[in-house]
């Protein structure tokens, strides 16, 4: 079943299984055999976690995977201040804006 937004917070699956979900993806980025492209896309995950969820565990993530990417992606510069910007306050309103910083191929 794919995860889909549907309002702040809440992708239908209920909160506790929507939390699992979202962070066993974050747990798989970080597998030793993925490199530094799967960092990114969960840095993207963990903005975009950050926005549905009060969870300052997200935040915290999403930084330490921006920080962790940004002396190796160079090119990626500007998907990193997106991302950022969103993490200064993240909100559900910003959740699209999250979810389409990466370009098509890497979501």
């Amino acid at each position: 079943m794919p995860l889909r937004y549907a309002e702040p917070g809440h992708v239908g699956l209920g909160r506790a299984l929507e939390q699992d979900c979202i962070d066993s993806a974050l747990e798989l980025v970080t597998l030793p055999q993925h490199g530094i492209t799967l960092r990114l896309i969960g840095a993207m995950i963990a903005t975009t976690a950050a926005c549905c969820h009060a969870t300052p565990g997200y935040k915290a993530t999403a930084r330490q995977f921006l920080a962790e990417v940004g002396p190796q992606l160079p090119a990626a510069q500007s998907i990193l201040a997106t991302l950022e910007d969103i993490l200064q306050q993240p909100a559900p309103e910003k959740i699209n804006q999250a979810l389409t910083a990466l370009p098509f191929n890497y979501r």
